[in-house]
């Protein structure tokens, strides 16, 4: 099963995210700042059928991954497993108190701050709708 949170703080052309690719016949996207509006370049790997999208920063090193817990954007639902975090009730009791939480409109967020990882949690009016994993070094 796969688990976003093993692509994390791997450059893109590590062996595991290259079989990634190929196992699900998956692209690169490369966004890069035609604008000239100041935002880092970014590369997205995007795994529409299974649910998850990794982001890597313009060094190529993935630093976040995005998992739909309901399709959404054309993705369908997260098809995969994350030992240790199971959600319940808007929150993920196995990782503690959340670090912050906040709220706007009928969305509301908990994140949880680990020293390896960062766990952002969205709940919308339907309960839980996205986790968003982040290396420390990219939490806002």
């Amino acid at each position: 099963m796969i688990d976003p949170r093993s692509y994390l703080g791997l450059k893109l052309k590590d062996d595991l995210v290259l079989e990634l690719l190929a196992k699900h016949d998956l692209n690169i996207r490369y966004d890069i700042d035609v604008l000239h509006e100041n935002i880092p370049d970014a590369y997205w790997v995007e795994d529409a059928a299974h649910g998850f999208t990794l982001k890597a920063d313009a060094t190529q090193l993935i630093s976040c991954g995005f998992v739909y817990l309901r399709p959404r954007d054309g993705h369908k639902a997260f098809t995969g497993q994350m030992p240790g975090i199971d959600i319940v009730g808007g929150v993920i009791p196995t990782l503690g108190q959340p670090s912050k939480s906040g709220s706007s409109g009928d969305t509301s967020w908990v994140r949880y701050d680990r020293a390896d990882l960062s766990i952002h949690l969205t709940i919308d009016l339907h309960g839980p709708s996205m986790i968003c994993l982040m290396l420390p070094s990219q939490v806002p």
